[in-house]
Formats: structure tokens, sequence, C-alpha cells
């Protein structure tokens, strides 16, 4: 029917006609479908000719670009997980064509799976037929094709009927020629270039000094040495990097060595033991010293200056097994008890060639982290206090105290951190120093000892009981400072901060120790960090609330800090709804939370979190006065539940509360915790 046909009833058109007959399988007489139709049909049939299609629809440009891309991802995915059966070839022939298409319609068009024979196939049909923009954009696919290509692509491409048409032969030879190319030398090969084509004995110079400074291979170091010392006898190693140094006691039994040529290759690769050390490359950093330690016994013997000089080495030996064991904590890559009886018979050398501070320390940190507390503290004092492994050895005895159940512990360490935090101080290197130290530690029981000291230290300066921090042990320590004016609560913080960063870092999901690092945020006012910790807390004791949230895991005080924290934030319906989770519900604060009219949260998207009856009920009044019909309905439906019924046996309600407490805990943690 016609659209201006005199039936007035008649509004269909010609086209909406067309389709719908079509749409039903009835084909109107002498019907022509569009490449549009066609290129559906192609795909409801297995895509039998879709890329005859495509090259028909370059010249006419029906078929969205979008639907042609979406093609191509989806024949490439069915091919390769085998639900269709294609030629390779029809693959790369649809790419080639996409590709074009891209281009003509100026594009992004780069395509890295097209072959040659492809992109022949589908430029031919578009050479006398495109526009001059469009003959520029098809040269510019077979130029870059020509350029970036590799040999065989190259000379595939230029014998293309379609190059010869688009392209001129200058064009092509240019495109196709190998450009010059004079390559920098290796910069890491650069002293291996002989003496012949340098011609510079500066150059030379500074290529072996290069090789000292960057080779971490003894041989090679020992090698430039011999020839930098043959060019300049009185080379000095230690200007050639000002960061190389090593412990004064070694450096000077070197340099008493006979010969210049010992003490200069021992240095050098003493200071790359050191490097490598602290690149925690630590089996490099054996063979250096091991290096050393063969040169001066096959050069020296057995005489007296190199008997101390060895023992002054595998001390440093020592020390590289003492770094490599806390690099590994806790896994056991070293002997424990042979690294056990290493370090007592450091802490037994009390006469004679002594061992260095540093060394001594270490050994004392050593054995308290592998719990060798009793062999620690019976290791005999040198005349001269060493303050951190006293203070090692301080901790250790507390340790002992607490595993044998003694109701009293030793102090010390108290007494010995304590003068640290006086606040007149002009200097802090104290603090680094002992910071440094007490984030060495990595025993638990250690760890726990050094919180909770630091913990009763916050609370005695702090004098506000609102604002205690709670942890396990604080009753074991003094209750009260003696001037406690002039000490800085500041230095305490900041120490202890330091410390549960790096206890939480070796164990995360030490629930107390969460809970300690909420209560430090709550006291400094870092509210929303504190809930952070609290939720921490609460998901390592439950796994990620799987379990019943007991008391054990967090207390009542626990949860009046996080009220107090989403009160801060304004979110006063998490207030409310954690006022249930007290043991004796606080009503006060969670109605006058819920009536709170600005609030930052999700308000009454939480109404499903609470189980408590006189909570909804105190909802449904605020909700009617407020003329809040739609809220109202949702806390009816809500305290309509069966599970909320008050008659229901405690088992029911208990598993009621358990759930809504779980939801409620989630969906805090994807707040503060994403």
């Amino acid at each position: 029917a016609e659209a201006n046909c005199d039936i007035s009833f008649c509004k269909v058109t010609r086209e909406v006609l067309t389709g719908a007959c079509r749409a039903v399988g009835i084909l109107p007489p002498h019907y022509s479908p569009s490449l549009v139709q066609q290129f559906h049909d192609s795909i409801t049939g297995m895509y039998i000719n879709v890329d005859k299609i495509l090259e028909r629809d370059n010249l006419t440009k029906e078929i969205p670009l979008l639907y042609r891309e979406s093609l191509e991802l989806d024949i490439a995915s069915e091919v390769a997980s085998g639900k269709i059966t294609a030629h390779r070839d029809v693959v790369t022939q649809i790419q080639a064509s996409n590709m074009v298409r891209r281009a003509l319609d100026g594009g992004s068009w780069h395509s890295t799976n097209v072959t040659p024979a492809a992109l022949n196939k589908a430029l031919t049909p578009l050479v006398n037929h495109a526009t001059d923009l469009e003959k520029n954009r098809l040269k510019y696919i077979v130029g870059w094709s020509l350029v970036n290509g590799d040999v065989k692509t190259n000379r595939e491409v230029s014998e293309l009927s379609v190059t010869k048409l688009l392209l001129k032969e200058a064009e092509i030879l240019s495109a196709t020629e190998t450009d010059y190319n004079d390559p920098m030398p290796n910069v890491h090969e650069y002293h291996q270039i002989p003496m012949s084509i340098i011609g510079s004995p500066n150059l030379e110079l500074a290529a072996i000094e290069r090789t000292i400074l960057t080779s971490y291979n003894p041989h090679e170091i020992k090698s430039a040495i011999l020839k930098l010392v043959r060019q300049n006898p009185a080379i000095n190693l230690a200007k050639l990097n000002k960061n190389w140094e090593i412990p004064i006691p070694i450096h000077n039994m070197i340099m008493n060595l006979p010969g210049g040529m010992l003490h200069n290759q021992a240095f050098a690769l003493l200071t790359k033991f050191y490097e490598l050390d602290e690149m925690k490359n630590f089996a490099q950093a054996r063979l250096m010293l091991r290096t050393v330690m063969e040169d001066v016994t096959e050069e020296c013997g057995n005489s007296q200056q190199a008997s101390k000089l060895n023992q002054l080495l595998m001390w440093e030996l020592l020390l590289l097994d003492i770094n490599q064991f806390h690099a590994a904590w806790p896994d056991k890559h070293i002997d424990w008890s042979g690294l056990t009886q290493r370090c007592l018979q450091v802490l037994h050398k009390v006469e004679g060639c002594l061992p260095r501070v540093a060394l001594r320390e270490e050994c004392s940190l050593a054995l308290l982290n592998m719990g060798q507390w009793q062999a620690l503290i019976a290791a005999p004092q040198v005349k001269h206090s060493v303050p951190l492994a006293d203070l090692y050895v301080s901790i250790a005895a507390a340790c002992e105290d607490i595993n044998k159940y003694n109701k009293k512990i030793n102090t010390d360490a108290w007494d010995k951190l304590l003068p640290l935090f006086i606040s007149n101080q002009k200097r802090r290197d104290g603090i680094v120093t002992i910071t440094n130290a007490l984030t060495s530690i990595v025993e638990p029981n250690a760890l726990a000892i050094v919180v909770s000291l630091l913990a009763k230290v916050h609370n005695v300066l702090k004098e506000q009981p609102q604002f205690d921090l709670c942890i396990q042990l604080l009753h074991l320590w003094p209750s009260a400072i003696k001037n406690s004016n002039q000490y800085s609560i500041k230095f305490v913080t900041e120490l202890l901060y330091d410390v549960l960063v790096h206890a939480l870092k070796h164990y995360p999901n030490n629930v107390p120790w969460l809970k300690l690092m909420g209560d430090l945020h709550f006291v400094n006012g870092h509210h929303t960090s504190a809930l952070c910790s609290y939720l921490e807390a609460a998901i390592a004791g439950t796994d990620y609330f799987s379990r019943p949230l007991h008391k054990n895991i967090v207390e009542d005080h626990i949860y009046k800090r996080m009220i107090k924290s989403c009160t801060a934030l304004q979110c006063h319906t998490q207030a409310g709804v954690l006022c249930q989770f007290l043991d004796d519900i606080d009503y006060a604060t969670a109605f006058k939370s819920l009536a709170e009219g600005g609030c930052s949260d999700a308000m009454d998207a939480y109404y499903d979190c609470i189980w408590d009856v006189n909570i909804l009920e105190y909802l449904i009044n605020l909700h009617t006065k407020k003329g809040e019909h739609h809220r109202r309905q949702q806390v009816v439906r809500i305290i309509g539940l069966l599970e909320l019924n008050s008659n229901n046996n405690d088992e029911i309600k208990r598993e009621a509360e358990n759930i809504r407490k779980g939801r409620f805990m989630r969906a805090m943690a994807a707040q503060y915790l994403s």
C-alpha cells in the first residue's frame, strides 16, 4: 500500500511494510537486500562470504565500522576456541579489509597480522574508485608496510600490483633502501676496546677505573687493579668512590699488609663486599670476602698479622650470615644452631682481639630473634657497655621471665628506654638509633614486650584514662614515672607507631596489634585510620566475618571508640547501628545518632543491619513524625521479619544478630578499606 493512499486507516509506509515482510521471511518481488542486511545474514549463516561483503562495503561504506570491528573480534575468538572452522586466510582478509576501511575514514588503522596478499586483495578494488584524499591514505598504508616490514615482507609488498599502481618506482626504491646504521659502541664493553683502536692512555685509564667501579667479578677487579697500579703506582682507590668505606679496624689491618698490590686489591674487594651485602646479594658477597681471605693467606701465610685479619674477616662473614638470617625471616635458609654457636663465641670474646661493637649488637639481636634468651642473658658483659646489646639483653630477660610465668619481670628495658624520651634533648640521634634497633626485632614475643612497654609509657604520660592504649602485658610495667613532665609523649607516640608498622609488616593478622594501632590513631584524632585498623582487626579475627564476631575479638571499648569515630566523621547512622554491638546497648547514643539530620553515610541503607526491636520501633516513630512514609514502611517491613520476633528462642535471635553484624561490618569494610 502506498503512504499517500486515500484509505484513512492505512498509515504504514512501503519501507516499514517491506521490513516486516522481510522479518517473517516473505520477500517482496525484485527485492535486493542492502549490504547491512547481507552482513547480518552472513553472520547468522556461519560467516559465509563475509570477506566479500566487507570488500564491497569499502566502496559504499554502508556498514558501520563498529559492526565490522565487532565481527573481527568475534570471528577471531571463535576460530581460536574451535567453535567454528575457517581458513586462516579468511580471518586475515577480514582484518585487512577493516584496516583499509579505518584508513579510508581517517582513523587509526595499524594492524600487525595483515599479510601482503591480503593487503593486495583489499586494496585492488579501491584504486580506480578512490578520491585523491583516499588514494593518499592508501599510499600511506603501502609505504608504511614497505618501511616497517622485514626483508621478506618488503620484497613481497614491492612486487604487488597495487603497490605499482599507487607508488612510483622511485618511491618504492626509496622506501626499500637499507638505512645506514652506525650504532654507538656499548658503554658496558668500552673498556674491552683494544688500545690500538682507542689510541689514548687517558681513555684506557678511564675504562680500567670504570671496571673497578662497576664490576662484581673478583678476578676482573683484581686484574683491573693490577693494570691501574702499573700505570699509576700512587693511586688511592678510596678516591674512586667517596662512598667506599670499610670498618676502621679492618682498614688499618689492610693498610699494614706488606706490598701495595695486596692492600689495594683487598680494599676494593671489601668495599664490593659491603655493597653486595647492602643489596642483599649474599652469595656474591660471600664469594668476594672469601677471595680476600684466600689472597691474604696466600701472600702472608700463617703470620700473626694475617691470622688477626682473617679473624676479623671471619667475623664479617658472620655478620653477613646474620643479615641474611634477618632478610630471609621467617624462612630458615641458614642453620640456626650453627649461627647461635658462632654468635655466642663472639659474645664470649672479652679479651685479646675483640670484635667491633656493631658485630656484638647484631649477635645479640640474632640471639634475641632466634629465641635464645637464656644464652643471651648468660653471655659475659664486656668492660665497656654496648648500649644496643644491653637493651637486647634486657628484652630477652623480660621474655624469659614471661616464659617462666614469673609474677614480676625484669624491668631493665624500661629503665634503658625511658631516658630517651626526655623532651629537652638537643639531638634526637638516640631516638633514631633506638628506632632502628627496635624495628630490627622480628621475634613475636620480643615484639610484644616492646609494644607493651611503649604503650604503658604512653598511658602513664598521657594521664587520661579515656585515651589509654590497651594491649596485653601492660600490668607488668611500672605504673608511675617520676617527673613525668620532663618527658615528651610525642617521642613515645612516634616510636610506638614505627614499631607497630614494623610488627604488622611481619605479622599482618595479629589482632591485638591491629587494635592497638587503631587505639593509637584514635588517641591522635585520626578517626578514619582508627576505623580502618579496627575493621582490619575484626577481619583478621573472623576470617572476613565468616565466623561470629565474639567479644574476645572486639571488646566494648573498641566499639565505643568506633562509635565516637563515626560521630566525628558525621556518619551518624553507622554510629547508631554500632550501639547495638555493646553488651549493654547505649540507647541514648543510638537514638541521638539516628535522629541527626546531616549524615555522611548511607543512612537508611543500613536499616537491614539493625536487629534490636527497640531501635526499630524508635525509627518507626521518628519517620512517622517527620512524614517520611517510605522510610517508615521500610522499617515496618524489617521489624515484621520472622527472625526478629521477640518470642524466638535464643539460638534464632543469636543467628539473626550474627548475620546482621557481619552484613554491617562488611559494608563498613567496603567503605573504609577499599
